[in-house]
């Protein structure tokens, strides 16, 4: 897509009790913005043995950075965190 790539995708699947959570990676690199991850996490719920909803809660970005950093405890207030609820 015009000199942009994604890859690795990670998902990491957890349990916090008994809240189910989910936090996605997505690393990229393009011309225009480096190379980097999007990130969201979020929980998931069991909607049968096939099915499950996943709400994503939280939305960052790793400008520059070789490995995903780990969700911030608040969703932070940024456009990246705008864009990923209007997107998801």
């Amino acid at each position: 897509l015009g000199g942009l790539d994604f890859g690795p995708i990670r998902y990491n699947l957890g349990a916090e009790g008994s809240l189910r959570t989910i936090v996605s990676n997505v690393q990229y690199n393009s011309r225009l913005f480096g190379q980097g991850w999007l990130n969201a996490a979020g929980t998931y719920t069991s909607l049968s043995d096939e099915k499950v909803r996943i709400n994503f809660e939280t939305f960052w970005w790793d400008r520059d950075a070789s490995a995903p950093s780990p969700p911030p405890p608040a969703p932070p207030q940024t456009l990246v965190q705008v864009l990923g609820k209007a997107g998801f």
